[in-house]
């Protein structure tokens, strides 16, 4: 039987699977090229490859992120222009990309 000091000095450590942001590439987890980068980018990116009006919480779980820092994001981009509001009495606030702004950034 081997002591705790040298099973502590000399076996490999077993690194903690949970730590640190973890990337994955199943069909249900949101593709790589909106879960990293900048939050308006990747806003902007999802939004263009959904093609139609989505709320905060749609944006969020798709962009691996949580609905306070995406509607952060969308008050900024609201701001410049990029994205516009539709707001229907009764219903839930929704997001579209501005067409007119989308050849002004790099997407």
């Amino acid at each position: 039987m081997k002591s705790i000091l040298s099973r502590l000095l000399f076996e490999p450590v077993q690194v903690p699977v949970s730590r640190g942001r973890q990337v994955k590439f199943d069909a249900e987890d949101p593709d790589i090229m909106v879960s990293t980068g900048p939050l308006d980018e990747r806003i902007a990116i999802f939004m263009r490859l959904r093609g139609y009006p989505m709320t905060a919480r749609e944006i969020a779980a798709g962009i691996a992120s949580n609905a306070s820092q995406v509607n952060r994001g969308l008050r900024t981009m609201i701001a410049e222009g990029q994205v516009e509001v539709i707001d229907i009495i009764g219903s839930v606030r929704e997001y579209a990309l501005n067409e007119t702004s989308v050849g002004k950034k790099a997407l």
